[in-house]
Parts: C-alpha cells; sequence; structure tokens
C-alpha cells in the first residue's frame, strides 16, 4: 500500500469504507437507536434499525446520483447561511467601487 492518497477526483467525498461520510454518519446513528431499543425493549427496534440503516443509505445514493454529491451542502449554504462558515473576506454587495 502506497503512504499517499491521491483521489481520482478533485472534489471526491471523504470515504468509510464503502460510505461517504454522511450515508456513515446516518446508518450508524439508525443502528445506534436500534441497540438501545434492542436493550430496553426487544430485538424488533435492532432489526427497525437496521430497515432504517438500508433505507437512510439506499435513499441518500440515490438522490447524490440525481443531484450530485454535494446536494446536502449546497442546500445548507443556501437555506441555512447562519450554519455555514462566513466568509469575512467578501465585500459588501451593494459596494460597487473601492478606491485606494
Amino acid at each position: 500500500m502506497e503512504p499517499y492518497y491521491i483521489p481520482s477526483t478533485l472534489d471526491e467525498p471523504w470515504r468509510i469504507g464503502p460510505f461517504t461520510l454522511d450515508e456513515f454518519i446516518g446508518g450508524a446513528a439508525c443502528i445506534a437507536f436500534g441497540m438501545v431499543g434492542q436493550l430496553t425493549i426487544g430485538p424488533i427496534p435492532f432489526l427497525a434499525g437496521l430497515l432504517c440503516c438500508a433505507g437512510w443509505i439506499i435513499g441518500l445514493k440515490m438522490i447524490k446520483g440525481r443531484d450530485g454529491s454535494f446536494v446536502f451542502r449546497n442546500a445548507l449554504y443556501w437555506h441555512l447561511p447562519g450554519l455555514t462558515k462566513k466568509r469575512w473576506f467578501m465585500p459588501p454587495s451593494h459596494i460597487r467601487n473601492y478606491w485606494g
């Protein structure tokens, strides 16, 4: 194995195994809730967590295949701008000319 990883494209997302980061986090959360439910109720919540995990991953892959891999990051940028990183180096839009 080589010591350096060179992505095939510049905007390739991070991966944990075969899953991208958002697929892995959502799937792990579904399985974790299923495990907690299994401890308190019985085996049915764990099976529901596995089905939820499969639905989450399949649904995300379908959305990303149709709209691109950064669809959720772009939605956060446009619809919830307070949660994304502020770019202080951008000038205000009402200033057209800078002098000096």
